[in-house]
């Protein structure tokens, strides 16, 4: 018998009926060595017999050895602590050692007793003794939209069962098993925290307020059929005012496989839906207290009061097909200036894991305006399923020049598509896939911004169609059609802005603009944030005039100036003003209104 489990604090027993009588806590510490005086085996006997008995059912443990039915109950539990639990077998019905072996690494590896872990720190850690019984994932499955769990909860593996992960552990870590059942709401609002899976279960499948939205408890069964049944159900149940809501919602309606209401609770709380459409009264509401209106609905204390509403009903779209990837030629183009190569490794190492067994074909264009010449031989041992196109610029013509160079390139030697990276990121799993079906679907010239993590860009995207104002240069796909049109970044754009100024040019070519929320690309730039950079901020100022110029806001550009010259940046640094683009579409003139050139999904200006 290992004592990894049980060497804990000194607890010293007169005899085995001072130890049975003892009121023991299962979650306390016990039995520790004194200084300098090891512990006698009758002391520690004593002690697990203290520490298991009160946990230990023998009628259960002889259910698992018919010849153990009629052995004394001491007699089971000395048998359970010498030699059963080695078996595996389960000391009631509460424990179930191979599920906790299987979920408990730390556990498996120190090979001793799991009950005893359990009952010595696993209760005060929170750790979960056995999985859902086949009632429990019954009941379970009644609440558990899967579609919905695997889609808000990303974190989680792909062929995990949602019924059997939230009957696990979802439950006990408050996550929302449907989109109306917000689990923190219904935490801080009904008495829940003492109750098995079996009594949250049966609550939630009862009437109760799932949400502050709700008018009245109703049940999950009424909530999905007032969704099917129009505006009389809706306004029976929901509080605020579903018609407006509904038909304000111009990139949902007849396109979102879900009725504006389910759109909400899907995707339209955490893009603030509610707040921006003034759907909720601001001087009742501490609507901007919370970072979305998820945060604001969790955070109730009861349901909001009472404002009205009418509705409607919506007919489902027809699913696209999926694309097929076996005659995509893909050139990744990557423009370097003196980046650390660990950095580097890190980018090609995602686009070799992006490449490998996968139905289409890729080539890696890297384009070194690094003023040092130096050997880059080495990323051809990184990348074997990878073509591999090296050019080094040491003159640095710039990021646009460097682009529209491995364009030229990838498209003259047979690419389909180009995707254009930064090389401070790089690509999460399967996101080359995952972009190029969204892109193949789109079946016409295409500009694609790839979703960045950890911090998606707050710019505007239609939340069906991922349509967007522009396209950030970041992480960029477009096929050839798109590049025969628009021939690439202007080349004698500045630093900055020159990816705004291709979208803008896309769009006026017919080019639509999108961005992919599934094929992500992570760029954390979030250090800028707390980092002064003078010359990235002159830079950016550059940049910004140079297109407020070209694209008619002349007036913005002079305050550009102005604040250059209050700043002491050299203005004679500015690059000779571009000619000004003829016949703007009215558009493209109000984004260039926008602060960021952009609407938004944050902020409201």
């Amino acid at each position: 018998m290992r004592l990894s489990f049980f060497k804990r604090r000194e607890r010293k027993f007169a005899s085995a009926e001072e130890a049975d009588s003892e009121a023991v806590d299962p979650s306390a510490e016990i039995l520790t060595e004194q200084e300098g005086e090891p512990v006698s085996s009758e002391a520690l006997d004593e002690a697990l017999i203290a520490l298991v008995k009160p946990h230990f059912d023998p009628e259960h443990y002889a259910k698992s050895d018919p010849a153990q039915s009629e052995t004394a109950i001491d007699d089971l539990l000395a048998h359970y602590l010498t030699e059963g639990w080695k078996d595996g077998r389960s000391p009631n019905r509460d424990f179930d050692p191979e599920f906790y072996l299987a979920n408990y690494a730390d556990v498996r590896a120190a090979d001793g007793n799991p009950f005893l872990h359990y009952l010595n720190d696993g209760i005060a850690e929170g750790r979960i003794p056995r999985g859902p019984t086949a009632t429990e994932r019954a009941l379970v499955a009644r609440i558990v939209d899967p579609a919905f769990y695997r889609y808000r909860y990303r974190d989680l593996d792909a062929a995990i069962d949602p019924v059997l992960h939230f009957a696990t552990f979802g439950w006990r870590e408050r996550r929302d098993p449907n989109p109306f059942t917000l689990m923190r709401y219904v935490a801080r609002n009904d008495n829940i925290a003492d109750m098995t899976l079996t009594e949250l279960a049966n609550h939630l499948n009862g009437q109760i307020f799932h949400n502050p939205l709700l008018r009245r408890p109703a049940s999950l069964a009424e909530i999905r059929a007032a969704l099917g049944q129009g505006e009389d159900a809706l306004a029976e149940l929901f509080q605020f005012d579903v018609h407006a809501y509904s038909t304000a919602q111009h990139d949902v309606l007849g396109q979102s496989p879900h009725h504006p209401v389910a759109h909400l609770f899907h995707d339209g709380l955490f893009q603030n839906r509610l707040r921006n459409g003034q759907h909720l009264h601001r001087l009742l509401v501490p609507v901007d207290s919370y970072v979305n209106d998820y945060e604001l609905l969790i955070a109730q204390d009861g349901p909001f009061a009472a404002t009205g509403f009418t509705g409607l009903r919506l007919d489902r779209p027809k699913r696209e097909v999926a694309a097929d990837l076996s005659s995509v030629a893909l050139a990744i183009g990557v423009v370097l200036f003196r980046n650390p190569r660990e950095e580097v490794e890190r980018l090609v190492r995602s686009v070799q894991s992006n490449a490998a067994q996968r139905p289409f074909r890729t080539t890696l264009c890297i384009f070194d305006n690094s003023p040092e010449r130096s050997d880059l031989d080495w990323i051809a041992g990184l990348c074997p399923d990878v073509g591999l196109h090296i050019e080094q610029h040491p003159d640095n013509p710039g990021f646009a020049i460097g682009h529209n160079g491995l364009m030229e390139h990838g498209f003259a030697t047979g690419a389909t598509h180009y995707l254009g990276l930064n090389p401070d990121g790089y690509l999460l799993p399967n996101a080359v896939e995952q972009v190029l079906k969204f892109a193949v679907a789109k079946e016409h010239p295409a500009l694609i911004e790839m979703d960045c993590e950890p911090v998606s860009h707050p710019k505007w995207y239609h939340p069906v169609t991922g349509e967007t104002e522009w396209v950030s240069g970041a992480a960029f796909l477009l096929d050839a059609e798109a590049y025969g049109r628009t021939g690439g970044f202007d080349p004698a754009f500045p630093m900055y802005c020159e990816d705004t100024d291709l979208s803008f040019r896309a769009r006026m070519a017919g080019v639509r603009l999108y961005v992919s929320p599934r094929g992500r690309y992570y760029h954390d730039t979030s250090g800028r944030l707390h980092t002064p950079e003078n010359w990235r901020a002159g830079r950016m100022m550059v940049g910004t005039w140079y297109l407020c110029m070209k694209w008619g806001n002349v007036q913005r550009a002079r305050l550009i100036r102005s604040e250059m010259l209050r700043r002491g940046f050299d203005i004679v640094d500015l690059p000779s003003p571009p000619e000004t683009v003829p016949d703007i579409p009215g558009q493209i003139a109000d984004l260039m209104r926008q602060e960021r050139f952009a609407h938004s999904r944050f902020w409201n200006h």
